[in-house]
C-alpha cells in the first residue's frame, strides 16, 4: 500500500483504517454527488512509449514521465522502510547488497539497500491486476504496512516526512524535459 497525503490534511493509522473500510462498503469516493469520481486523478506520463511531462507553475503539479516502477527501499533493517524509491520501468531494479544513488530534491544520495520490495500496480493498461481483497484481508495488509513505518510519520503535531526519491536516470529524465521547456507559456504534455 502507497500513501500520498496532502500537505493539507494528515491521517492517523487509525482514521486511514477507518476511511478505507468505509470506502470498500460504501461509494464514497466521490467528490459530489452529482459527479461521482475516483479520489485520484489520472495524468497522461506516456503516448506510444515516449515519456510526457505536464507543465504547471505549481511544482506539486508537474508530472513525474514516463511508466514507472516504485520500490519500497528498506537500508538497515529489513522491516523498517527507509524510504520509497521511483524509477523509469525500463531502468535495472535496485537490488539488495548493490550501492546505488538516488535523488532527494537536488542531492544525490548513496544507499545499499538491506531488502528491496517492488510495490504492485494495482492497474496496468486499464485492467485491475490483483483480484479485490475482503475487507478483513484489507485491514490486515493495512495493519502489517502500517505496523512497519516510523511512528513519527503518523503524528498529528509536525510528523515527519516519509522520503519519496527518485532514481538518478528519473530526475535527469524530468530535469531535461522541464529544460526543453523552458520559456514555454503554455501548459500541455511535452516529448
Amino acid at each position: 500500500v502507497v500513501f500520498f497525503f496532502s500537505s493539507r490534511r494528515r491521517h492517523t493509522r487509525s482514521s486511514l483504517v477507518s476511511w478505507a473500510r468505509r470506502c470498500v462498503q460504501e461509494t464514497d469516493l466521490i467528490t459530489c454527488l452529482k459527479q461521482p469520481a475516483l479520489g485520484m486523478v489520472y495524468k497522461l506520463v506516456t503516448i506510444n512509449g515516449v515519456p510526457r511531462l505536464k507543465l504547471s507553475e505549481d511544482i506539486d503539479k508537474v508530472t513525474l514521465p514516463g511508466s514507472k516502477s516504485i520500490y519500497r527501499i528498506y537500508i538497515n533493517d529489513k522491516l523498517k522502510p527507509a524510504f520509497d524509491l521511483i524509477c523509469l520501468r525500463s531502468e535495472v531494479p535496485p537490488k539488495e547488497g548493490q550501492e546505488m544513488k538516488a535523488m532527494d530534491s537536488t542531492k544525490a544520495v548513496a544507499f545499499t539497500p538491506v531488502n528491496v520490495e517492488l510495490l504492485n500496480p494495482l492497474v496496468f493498461d486499464g485492467k485491475t491486476l490483483i483480484p479485490p481483497m475482503t475487507i478483513k484481508e484489507g485491514t490486515k495488509q493495512i495493519y502489517s504496512q502500517l505496523d512497519n513505518f516510523n511512528p513519527a510519520i503518523f503524528q498529528r503535531e509536525k510528523p515527519e516526512k516519509y522520503p519519496v526519491l527518485l532514481s538518478v536516470e528519473m530526475f535527469n529524465l524530468v530535469e531535461k524535459m522541464m529544460k526543453e521547456a523552458k520559456g514555454q507559456k503554455q501548459h500541455f504534455y511535452l516529448k
